[in-house]
């Protein structure tokens, strides 16, 4: 080989061995620089050391202006305190790098000091703050009516015990959850628990008696309520349930009571004297058989809160769909509408158990799959009132095109935004969150006739941003 050429030839070679070992470096560094967050405590309960906590720990004296401290993990042996604090109206952040046996004997000081000054740091309390609201509003609508009725005199009603009922009905559970854990399961449990237990509590002397005396029912429902809130939470603690699971058991529940309505009314149990009976026994019946199938089911399938909104939706597409399509044809039998609607919200739970399975909606993901049905049923039903509206008059109206155009719009809606999340799952968005269900009180206005008297909605929701 020629000099010069071997001379090149080696000088590329080197230079290509520099060159990779550069980048093998800058990989390095890359992976390195990968920092995953860990627990300050050994419960790996505490992640954020905010200024609160800082305040009955005094772990960081040296910063007057503490905001917050996280600790990271680099590799085995490399931990990073990171630690935000204020000076001259300016946010800083400092970074200490710490090896393993700094780490550890920081944790397990931060274990002993939490352990003595701060313990309820451990507990999680994320629920809390629904149940309290949920109580109150309770109390307010329920609780205060049912106990000034039945304490005063005669049947008039007493402003003031209302107004100290619905007080403590915030208060009471303040003070006895303020030291207790209360998850978003939990919570979700009890809140079921109270609100569904005052229908149950309505219709146990509905049993027995045709005409119960009012202050009886308010009692059993009131009791009810209160017993059923206790023992949502501590079914929910006992089995430790997700957040999904318990929504998904309530779901089932609220589904049961109204399958349970369909029943009897095809088994001819309502055109005797003892309708009112059977309505409170298929209504009890139907909420009892809806939440042993959610607990059975949710037990196989990890519910996640997405899926359980899809899984509503799914439910009343198929109990609306069948029945619109019978009005549309023009039958009259009232037991079609109700087999339909009742094999049609079998039918479509089952599609949104089976949907479950495959996916795992987030709550983000479900709020938005619940607004796109939702949206497509009121674009629906407005084009279909529009079209109705310009044959007939107002008061005359035969509106089969708004209730076939709802049932399409619904299902549109519903079936695009299952299939565009369907392509990306697991993208957890915690600051939103929907909640949607069957008003028990609407649905028994509906079954006795009288909910164009009462104004009571069926279908009750909330989305929180």
């Amino acid at each position: 080989m020629h000099p010069e050429l071997y001379k090149t030839t080696i000088k590329t070679q080197t230079t290509m061995k520099k060159n990779i070992m550069l980048l093998l470096v800058l990989i390095c560094l890359k992976l390195n620089s990968q920092e995953r967050q860990i627990p300050f405590d050994m419960n790996e309960k505490i992640n954020i050391i905010d200024a609160n906590l800082e305040k009955k720990l005094t772990l960081f004296p040296e910063y007057r202006g503490f905001l917050e401290a996280r600790l990271y993990q680099s590799n085995d042996s490399v931990y990073i305190l990171e630690i935000s604090h204020t000076s001259d109206n300016t946010t800083l952040r400092t970074r200490k790098t710490l090896n393993r046996e700094e780490a550890a004997e920081l944790r397990s000081l931060i274990t002993a000091r939490v352990a003595q000054s701060a313990p309820n740091s451990l507990l999680d309390q994320s629920g809390r703050t629904s149940l309290l609201v949920a109580s109150t509003l309770i109390g307010t609508y329920f609780y205060g009516t049912s106990v000034s009725t039945v304490i005063s005199t005669g049947n008039s009603f007493n402003t003031g015990i209302y107004l100290l009922t619905a007080g403590s009905s915030f208060l009471i559970p303040y003070f006895i959850t303020k030291n207790k854990e209360i998850t978003k399961a939990e919570a979700n449990s009890s809140i079921y628990g109270m609100s569904r237990g005052f229908l149950h509590g309505l219709m146990l002397p509905v049993l027995f008696s045709s005409e119960p005396g009012s202050k009886i029912m308010l009692t059993l429902g009131t009791a009810g309520s209160i017993t059923e809130g206790i023992l949502g939470y501590k079914w929910a603690k006992k089995h430790q349930f997700s957040e999904g699971r318990s929504c998904a058991i309530g779901t089932f529940a609220d589904f049961g009571m109204g399958i349970g309505l369909g029943a009897g009314h095809l088994l001819n149990l309502y055109n005797g004297d003892h309708t009112t009976n059977f309505i409170a026994l298929s209504l009890l019946t139907g909420a009892a058989g809806g939440m042993y199938t959610g607990y059975r089911l949710s037990a196989k399938e990890n519910y996640s809160t997405g899926d359980v909104l899809a899984l509503q939706g799914a439910g009343l597409l198929g109990a609306y769909i069948p029945a619109s399509l019978l009005y549309i044809a023009g039958v009259e039998e009232p037991k079609l509408y109700t087999l339909t609607a009742t094999l049609g919200g079998l039918g479509g739970l089952y599609f949104g158990n089976v949907l479950a399975q495959k996916q795992e909606f987030s709550t983000r993901q479900g709020t938005f799959i619940a607004l796109s049905q939702f949206s497509g049923t009121l674009i629906g039903m407005g084009l279909g009132y529009l079209i109705d509206s310009s044959e007939k008059t107002a008061f005359n109206r035969e509106v089969k095109t708004t209730a076939l155009l709802t049932g399409i719009g619904s299902a549109v809606g519903y079936f695009l935004a299952i299939r565009n999340f369907s392509k990306e799952v697991n993208k957890e968005d915690k600051n939103l969150s929907m909640r949607f269900s069957i008003n028990p009180l609407g649905l028994l206005n509906t079954a006795s006739g009288n909910a164009a008297n009462m104004h009571l909605p069926v279908f009750v929701g909330s989305i929180r941003f």
